[in-house]
């Protein structure tokens, strides 16, 4: 017991693991001859220690041989296991017909751990388990796409009297003091006009860039064409839109701040997170007489 003791501290005094390494193969189809290594195996030159690592994951073995195929690479794995600990002393070689234990070479390293890792993961792909995409996938909604979404609604509930209150062309030039200047203003009234702004990022620079893209544009068609009745149209994105819940509670920080502001220059700012509560609200600002 002693001497046993003696040689399992040896690795743990000297700080490094050596000795034979192997890799455990399997030929699936005998007639085909095709081999796929399926565990690997290092024996330790200071204390004799023979260990094995073989495989836990099987379904990358569904690209090559299909689904049907897992049960006996699972099998195969449980035959080579069991043979190899029982022949540990002699593990050169053929197990079965279809499973065998091949010397790859010296092998060193920090621990037995570390060695087995490393040569399972270079000599044992089928083992590589593939990442999984991510299941949080959020789709920005650009100011053009949800002016184009808007439409058919707009269309529905401003009936004849559509193209009153939404020009052909949302842009619209304007003369200022410091020249033209260029201004999105996809809806108009009498006393009024409106623009739209989409917060439906995950960029929240993206998002402070379109508020303030969206108040200049209402300011400076304001100071064109003053009208007392001007409103902000927001689409801001869901709680279910899977945003990351910091990204979300910045981008209403944003909103709420832009709302305030606003609100001291006499600026409807409608905010809303479903198309068609938007498009509804765009109709009844275009449609009240104020």
């Amino acid at each position: 017991m002693n001497t046993l003791n003696e040689l399992l501290s040896k690795e743990k005094i000297s700080g490094q693991a050596e000795g034979e390494s192997y890799v455990i193969q399997w030929t699936p189809d005998v007639y085909a001859r095709e081999t796929l290594n399926i565990g690997i195996c290092f024996k330790n030159m200071a204390t004799g220690e023979f260990s094995l690592k073989l495989l836990n994951y099987f379904e990358r073995i569904h690209c090559l041989y299909g689904k049907e195929a897992e049960f006996n690479l699972k099998l195969a794995c449980e035959v080579a296991g069991e043979l190899l600990e029982k022949r540990s002393r002699q593990n050169n070689g053929n197990l079965t017909d279809q499973i065998r234990c091949v010397k790859t070479g010296y092998a060193q390293g920090s621990s037995t751990k570390e060695i087995l890792a490393k040569l399972f993961f270079d000599l044992v792909p089928l083992g590589r388990v593939p990442k999984k995409a991510s299941t949080k996938r959020f789709n920005a909604t650009t100011r053009d796409s949800l002016y184009k979404s808007l439409i058919p609604t707009l269309k529905e509930t401003l009936d004849i009297e559509f193209s009153k209150y939404v020009p052909e062309n949302p842009h619209q030039s304007i003369s200022l003091p410091m020249g033209k200047r260029d201004v999105y203003v996809p809806f108009k009234k009498r006393t009024g006009i409106a623009t739209l702004v989409s917060t439906s990022y995950s960029d929240v620079q993206k998002v402070k860039c379109n508020l303030f893209e969206g108040y200049q544009d209402i300011e400076m068609a304001a100071s064109a064409l003053p009208r007392d009745n001007n409103a902000v149209f927001i689409l801001m994105p869901t709680s279910a839109s899977q945003l990351e819940t910091e990204v979300l509670h910045k981008i209403e920080n944003q909103i709420d701040e832009f709302v305030w502001q606003l609100q001291r220059h006499k600026i409807q700012v409608e905010p809303h997170t479903n198309h068609s509560d938007l498009a509804n609200y765009i109709s009844d600002w275009c449609l009240k007489v104020s």
